[in-house]
């Protein structure tokens, strides 16, 4: 049997006997050195997670200060490098302002000596040109709004006297005027004949107008013109019969 016995109530019949006597002071005590241990490890464990917390951060305050000092280095190192082809950037610069320059001013540019060369090539035989006068265009003119019907584009004009045996002579100058280059329009104004000459010797004023078709514009970039393709032959040949 056991030496315990429970009761229905609860209480405990036979079990060993135990009196504490030790008074609610000594009790509050321990209880009291148990939370001072709570507290004195919770704080260490605070200050071993901000110390973790600071060696972390300054761990990547650290790398940070070193990729922004490396950043640093690289820009002097490019400056200096653009320091050293400053001049051929400011070159570069000039001779595009220069070739840009060089455009514009010879955006209107006629020259003179091979299209009157071309002039006098469309002068037929025993024809004379006694005075003339040129006027076109500058740089820095704008191009006239043609405003009269029929009235072609026009950048300049040439305007001459011409001696002609006869006025077929005439017809054929007007004829070859319209092969000039910029063409535009041309007048061709019988003004008298020579009376000593009476129909044999004719003098005329010509007015001729050219366009934008005579700018040689040499500095300008040519557009590739098409070459036409020649169609093939067929050589084949057959035999009749």
């Amino acid at each position: 049997m056991s030496g315990k016995n429970s009761d229905p109530t609860g209480l405990v019949i036979g079990g060993e006997p135990r009196i504490d006597f030790l008074p609610l002071e000594v009790k509050q005590r321990k209880a009291n050195r148990r939370s001072r241990r709570s507290l004195v490890f919770l704080v260490l464990l605070v200050i071993v997670i901000c110390i973790g917390g600071y060696v972390a951060a300054a761990g990547l305050a650290a790398q940070s200060q070193a990729e922004l000092d490396a950043a640093r280095a690289q820009t002097q190192v490019l400056l200096q490098q653009q320091g050293e082809y400053a001049i051929a950037q400011t070159t570069a610069t000039e001779i595009e302002a220069a070739n840009g320059a060089k455009l514009v001013g010879t955006a209107t540019e006629v020259l003179w000596k091979e299209y009157l060369a071309e002039l006098k090539e469309a002068m037929p035989k025993g024809t004379k040109v006694i005075q003339f006068n040129v006027d076109s265009l500058n740089v820095l003119e704008l191009e006239p709004v043609v405003t009269i019907p029929l009235e072609q584009p026009r950048v300049g004009t040439i305007s001459f006297s011409v001696t002609a045996p006869s006025l077929a002579r005439l017809d054929e100058l007007t004829i070859n005027l319209k092969e000039m280059t910029g063409f535009s329009d041309a007048t061709v104004i019988v003004a008298s004949t020579d009376p000593d000459k009476p129909a044999t010797s004719y003098t005329t004023n010509v007015t001729l107008h050219f366009n934008a078709g005579a700018y040689e514009r040499r500095f300008f970039p040519q557009a590739d013109t098409p070459t036409e393709e020649t169609p093939a032959t067929d050589d084949t040949t057959t035999d009749e019969g």
